[in-house]
């Protein structure tokens, strides 16, 4: 089947039952085939909400995924995270597809740290639009947690669309559960383990590991099983600039390429 077709199928057959693109992103976490609800940093803007409170400054985002072979697949998010002593605070703009198609999401999150334990809450506003179609939209909540099982071992869970939020005629959106665990038995080296359940369909497992190269260079690789994926990835660090790329291929979609920035502003807020 020719992939524009077949994008325009899975479209249609997207509103009529109420699902969403993926609105997971950030080149760090794809290059660990996103295995990353067990990492607390600034990609919890899309991912663990919870991860943060693990994030010590201000900071921007950008993030863009180019998917050659589907026509209209491409997204892309901006954000902005605020610190301050009760906790983080996160916003966020996400865009998928093309003029025909496309899903819009405007997130705010907030995230706070007690001991080991952060817990997070993200709320939505989903606007779905399609050519000859009409626009609808509707707003989700997001609930998740992040805690320290020892200085070495991380776990992390969480709930998309707690509310259990329709669209249209009463169509419900997917209910996803996430459980993930992460060793990091030091700065170099972190491994990741991860289970995501929509509900209705079968369960996703999702592995990776980030390795450094040097205290700048990070090299990264992935996979998911259901459906079956390959992932890699770099990153390189300076003192406020975070660079990530990422590429991943399964047979559905061909390669799909993600570039992701993340800028940090003003001083590191005291731990």
């Amino acid at each position: 089947m020719h992939y524009a077709s077949f994008l325009t199928l899975m479209l249609m057959t997207t509103l009529a039952t109420g699902q969403s693109v993926s609105t997971r992103m950030g080149a760090r976490h794809a290059g660990m085939g996103y295995a990353s609800f067990a990492l607390g940093d600034e990609s919890g803007l899309l991912g663990n909400v919870a991860g943060l409170a693990k994030v010590h400054h201000h900071a921007v985002t950008f993030n863009q995924e180019i998917v050659p072979d589907l026509t209209g697949g491409n997204r892309s998010s901006a954000g902005l995270i605020v610190t301050s002593p009760f906790g983080t605070l996160g916003l966020n703009v996400f865009r998928f597809g093309d003029n025909i198609y496309r899903e819009q999401m405007i997130s705010i999150g907030f995230a706070h740290e007690i001991g080991t334990t952060a817990l997070g809450m993200r709320m939505n506003y989903i606007q779905y639009e399609a050519d000859g179609f009409g626009t609808t939209g509707t707003s989700t909540l997001d609930f998740a947690g992040l805690t320290s099982i020892t200085p070495h071992l991380f776990v992390g869970a969480g709930i998309f669309n707690l509310t259990q939020s329709t669209i249209a005629s009463g169509e419900k959106l997917p209910v996803i559960l996430t459980a993930a665990i992460a060793y990091q038995p030091g700065k170099s080296l972190h491994a990741a383990f991860e289970v995501e359940k929509k509900l209705g369909s079968p369960v996703v497992f999702k592995g990776g590991v980030e390795a450094g190269i040097s205290k700048k260079v990070f090299l990264r690789t992935g996979f998911n099983l259901h459906p079956a994926s390959l992932f890699g990835g770099i990153g390189a660090l300076t003192h406020r600039l975070n660079i990530d790329s990422a590429v991943s291929f399964n047979r559905l979609y061909g390669f799909v390429y993600q570039a992701s920035a993340t800028y940090k502003l003003g001083r590191q807020k005291e731990l």
